[in-house]
Formats: C-alpha cells, sequence, structure tokens
C-alpha cells in the first residue's frame, strides 16, 4: 500500500500532468480568439464568462467540497449522496437558467450579444455539474478518472473551437462549439462515475437534502465572493475606463489565471489526506505537517513561475499578444507577486477547510471582498488597469494575513518556517540568471532557466531526504520495478 506522502505525489502529479494540457490547449485557443475576434469581441466573451462564473455558482454551491469530506471520511454511501447532489443542483440548475432569462430580458443589448450570454452560461451550468461528479473521484483519490474527463473536454474544446474561428463563424460559433465540449464532458464524466463508483440513489427524505445544502451554504457563500473578488476588478474597469485599457488588462489575467490550476491540483489531491488526519485518523501534529509540506510545495512551484514572468514580462507580452498589448506588460509583472501570494492562500484553504473553519475562512473572504472593491473604487479612476493590478496584490495578502492569524491560533503555530529559506535563496538566483539572459528570446531561456532553479534547489539540499524518495518511488521505472520484481 502507498504511503500517504506517496499517494498524495501521485495524485497531484496526475491532476498537474492534466491541468497541464487542459490549460495549455485553452491557452492557445484563447490567444486564437483574442487575435481572430478584436478587442469588443474578446470584450464581450470576458463579460460573458464573468457573468455566467458568477451565477454557476449557485450550481455549484460548494457541493463539490462537502461531497470530497463527506465520501472521504466514509460518512454516508458513495449512491446516496450522488442522488441527494443529482436533485439538489438539477433544483438549482433550473433556477439560476430562469434567473440568466429574466437578467437577459432586461438587458440592453443586440441579440448576438444576448445569445452569447446565454449560450456560455448554460455551458458553465453543465460544467457546474461535472465538477460535483469529478468531485467523487477525488474523494477515492481516483484522479486518473478526473484526467479522462478533462483531456475530453479540453481536446474536443480545441477541435471544435478553433474550426469555428478557421472557418470563420466568428463569436457565436465559438461559444457554441465551447457549450457542445462542456456537454459533452459532462455525459463523460457521469458514464465513468456511474460505472466505476456508484449510481445514484434517490431518496425521498427532503431533510437529508436540507442538512447536504446547510453544509455547504458556507462553501457558496465563499465561491460567489470570491468569484466577486476575481471579477470586480475588469468589470470596474470595463465601468470607469475604456475597453481597450479592459483588454490590457484582461490580457494579463489571463496568464494570471493560467498557472492558478497548479495551487488547485495540489490541494485537489491534499484536502482528502487533511480531511482523515483531522477527522480521527491520525495525531493533529500530523496535519500541522502536512499543512507545512503543502505550503512549502507550493511555493516551490509558483516562485519560478512568478519570478520568469515578472522579469521578462515585456518580452511575453510581446511574442504571445503583439505590439498593440504591450501596456499590459506592467499589469503582468505586478500581478506575479499576487499569483504567489495566491499560492500561500491556497495552502491556507486547505488547511482551513479541513479543520472545519470554513465559517471563519468566509468571512475572511468578505473582508477581502469589500476591501478589493473599495480599493478598486478608489485606485482605476486616477491609475486605471496599474491601479486594478495593485489592488490585487494588495488584496491577496490582506487575505493570507486573515488566513495565517487563524491557523495560528489553531495549531499555535504557523503552516511554514524556516524549510521556505532554501527556497527563496533559489528563486533569487534564477532571477539574477534571467535578469542577465533577458536579452534572448524568451524561448531559448524556458529550459535553461528551469535548469538553473532546480539545480539550485539540488545543491542547497532543498529537498528532503524523505521528499526526494517517494519522487524516486513514483518513477515509471521505479514502478514497474516493483510490480514485476527487478531483474524481470
Amino acid at each position: 500500500m502507498q504511503s500517504t506522502g506517496a499517494r498524495v505525489i501521485k495524485n497531484t502529479g496526475i491532476l498537474i500532468a492534466t491541468e497541464l494540457i487542459s490549460r495549455a490547449l485553452g491557452f492557445g485557443v484563447l490567444l486564437v480568439a483574442a487575435r481572430l475576434l478584436g478587442a469588443a469581441n474578446f470584450g464581450v466573451l470576458a463579460f460573458a464568462y464573468s457573468l455566467s462564473e458568477l451565477l454557476s455558482i449557485a450550481v455549484v454551491f460548494g457541493l463539490d467540497t462537502v461531497v470530497v469530506r463527506t465520501i472521504a471520511r466514509d460518512a454516508e454511501s458513495p449512491s446516496v449522496v450522488l442522488g441527494r447532489l443529482i436533485v439538489i443542483q438539477s433544483v438549482l440548475a433550473l433556477a439560476v437558467m430562469l434567473l440568466i432569462g429574466m437578467l437577459l430580458a432586461q438587458f440592453e443589448a443586440d441579440g448576438t450579444k444576448r445569445a452569447v450570454i446565454l449560450i456560455v452560461a448554460s455551458g458553465y451550468v453543465a460544467y457546474s455539474f461535472t465538477m460535483t461528479f469529478n468531485a467523487f473521484f477525488r474523494a477515492h483519490q481516483l484522479m486518473s478518472y478526473e484526467a479522462t474527463v478533462r483531456l475530453v473536454f479540453g481536446l474536443l474544446r480545441t477541435v471544435l473551437v478553433m474550426s469555428a474561428l478557421m472557418l470563420g463563424h466568428g463569436l457565436f460559433g465559438y461559444v457554441v462549439s465551447e457549450w457542445t465540449a462542456y456537454v459533452v464532458g459532462l455525459v463523460v464524466s457521469f458514464v465513468i462515475l456511474s460505472r466505476r463508483i456508484a449510481k445514484p440513489a434517490f431518496s425521498a427524505a427532503l431533510k437529508s437534502h436540507w442538512h447536504f445544502v446547510r453544509d455547504a451554504a458556507p462553501f457558496a457563500a465563499m465561491s460567489g465572493l470570491v468569484t466577486i473578488y476575481v471579477g470586480s476588478d475588469t468589470v470596474l474597469l470595463s465601468l470607469l475606463t475604456s475597453d481597450e485599457m479592459t483588454g490590457w488588462y484582461a490580457a494579463a489575467t489571463k496568464f494570471f489565471f493560467l498557472f492558478s490550476f497548479l495551487p488547485k491540483a495540489v490541494i485537489a489531491a491534499v484536502l482528502p489526506v487533511m480531511a482523515r488526519q483531522y477527522g480521527g485518523h491520525g495525531p493533529q501534529d500530523q496535519l500541522l505537517e502536512t499543512s507545512r509540506q503543502t505550503f512549502r510545495m507550493l511555493l516551490i512551484i509558483g516562485l519560478p513561475i512568478a519570478i520568469g514572468i515578472a522579469v521578462l514580462a515585456e518580452p511575453i507580452v510581446l511574442l504571445v499578444y503583439g505590439e498593440s498589448f504591450l501596456p499590459a506588460a506592467p499589469v503582468l509583472r505586478i500581478l506575479m507577486v499576487a499569483l504567489l501570494l495566491g499560492f500561500a492562500n491556497w495552502a491556507c484553504d486547505s488547511t482551513l477547510i479541513a479543520l472545519n473553519k470554513e465559517r471563519s475562512l468566509l468571512r475572511i473572504v468578505v473582508v477581502g471582498v469589500g476591501f478589493n472593491i473599495a480599493s478598486n473604487l478608489l485606485a482605476i479612476p486616477f491609475f486605471g488597469h496599474i491601479g486594478a493590478a495593485m489592488t490585487t496584490v494588495a488584496s491577496e495578502g490582506l487575505v493570507l494575513l486573515c488566513k495565517l492569524i487563524v491557523i495560528s491560533r489553531v495549531f499555535d503555530a504557523l503552516p511554514f518556517g524556516r524549510n521556505l529559506v532554501k527556497p527563496i535563496v533559489s528563486g533569487a538566483i534564477l532571477v539574477v540568471f534571467l535578469v542577465i539572459g533577458r536579452s534572448l528570446p524568451v524561448l531559448l531561456l524556458i529550459i535553461p532557466a528551469a535548469a538553473v532553479y532546480i539545480g539550485s534547489l539540488l545543491l542547497l539540499r532543498a529537498f528532503s531526504a524523505t521528499e526526494l524518495r517517494l519522487v524516486w518511488m513514483l518513477l515509471p521505472l521505479r514502478r514497474q520495478e516493483r510490480l514485476t520484481g527487478p531483474g524481470q
């Protein structure tokens, strides 16, 4: 049987590899869309995404997190949970679609824009079901099933959307193609879930449904607030400045969100383990140690990304978007600080959720949302897209500070320590290397920069013997050797 650490590394690796492929495909599609659709249509698409993401929170409703925690602790049968989940989400989905219809009836826009918003929103609703179905795979630590679903969706979306764009079907063709991929992904997810884990068992016990909704409510509120927190800057920029400035900011934020899958993948693998450690299956010092390892792991992953993009912001923007988007470079540089703070926030989130501190987490998010909106209202009229980026950094820092205070009160310790020094030193070495070599083409710097960073970590012995041993055990050749025996 694999140890906890080995299992976490394996599942994290599966999710990260899957997300790398999915994000690369999605990012490529967005780049092509930005160039072919133009700034105005790209702005319509961004608005539709922001609105749909906010409304789809009401369908997910934090149920995915409750599913992971419930199943991981063996609190209820997966079939019962799945049946309850389908009933609850179906009701929520119907309510959301009715709300969207009412909003569009009052929305002053042409027919194409209304249709785009409706199609994107219904696609997000379908994806909301997929997200909660995938939570069952995570709870059972069967990340390969989730990987299958994500890859099917990512590949199909890429093929359909790129075909629509290349054939000249424009914005409408884009959103219809994406909607088709969302629906197919939902079907694939449900088929795998019902065949490999559980078929839904429906119950008329409304009380149990209500308890499930009640448990999920803090997560739903938190997700809604986070969505407002993330999207308010773009909305306010659009209202208070020009479409062009909003486009620059949106271009920079694509990089910011491009790498958000990394902490999500790590947390998805770690959270079930943390839930067990706090659920009576292990001493609490194990939870603190897991929290510290997670914090450190995310710092090691986030540092080279943030440093590399910040130092090379201008050439990256020129390479990806072209000269017309060059004003996005300073925003991109600032947002990389927010990215690093965001990685730390994700590490704290997993600890707080495992500790059943979601209500404390909710209060922190409320503070962050209020601060973010107020700061944007003050900064954007004077500093435009730069002000919005600076507000994001300040908001991430404030939220992180609040989370650390709550965690330190529980453990009487922080979820990090001196083990962060060596990764930070390795990051400083990477900065020097990139500053010296920044005149070279960006693509030529990637592999040498990665080698410098990883080499620095190894030379400084930033990895413990246990961590290196776990990684070595998970290499394909070692895995095959364990299955067949040496020499076979």
